[in-house]
This record gives C-alpha cells, sequence and structure tokens, in this order.
C-alpha cells in the first residue's frame, strides 16, 4: 500500500470545494465555541491547523502479517493438518495475529 492511503494530511485554512474554490474551515467545539482554521484539541497543546488522518493499522507492516497469518492457516488447512481448536471452530487462525 501507498503511504498516501495510511495517512491523509491537509491544512484547514487550504480546503477548497469541488469547483475548486477556496472554504473556510469551522471547528465547533461541544460547548458552541468555533475557531476558524484551526482546531483546539486540549490545554497545553496549542491549536493544530494542519491534521493528519490516519487508518486503524499500527503500520503497513501489519496488513503484512495479516495476510501471512491467512496463508499459513490456508496452507495449513490445504495440507489437511488439524488441531483441538480446528476441529471444533473451523475459522480458528492456526498463526498467531
Amino acid at each position: 500500500m501507498k503511504y498516501l492511503e495510511w495517512n491523509m494530511r491537509w491544512k484547514m485554512k487550504a480546503i477548497k470545494d469541488a469547483e475548486g474554490n477556496k472554504l473556510n474551515s469551522i471547528a465547533t467545539y461541544v460547548d458552541g465555541t468555533t475557531d476558524k482554521n484551526q482546531v483546539f484539541f486540549a490545554e497545553g497543546v496549542p491549536k493544530s491547523g494542519r491534521l493528519t488522518a490516519k487508518k486503524n493499522w499500527a503500520s503497513s507492516m501489519q496488513d503484512h502479517k495479516a495476510g501471512s497469518v491467512t496463508a499459513y492457516t490456508d496452507l495449513y488447512r490445504e495440507l489437511g493438518l488439524s488441531n483441538e481448536a480446528t476441529e471444533l471452530d473451523s475459522s480458528v487462525r492456526v498463526a498467531v495475529y
């Protein structure tokens, strides 16, 4: 996978609509207050105008590990091997995830 798919980054003041017109980004908080082109996260932390959205994976290596576990389990089954866990539940993976 490409790094861009894992980490989407943008500047709040650089967001544009479909026609390319620059938009004012407004963050609205629970108490009803707002900020323009920046977001407040916690006391003692400066407001941020740049954000990074990450997918719920620790890294692309974690994705490779998940694929390896599936491949190993498929091979285990193709060889006709089994154990107590796979006999009770066919969806059990053999390798550590």
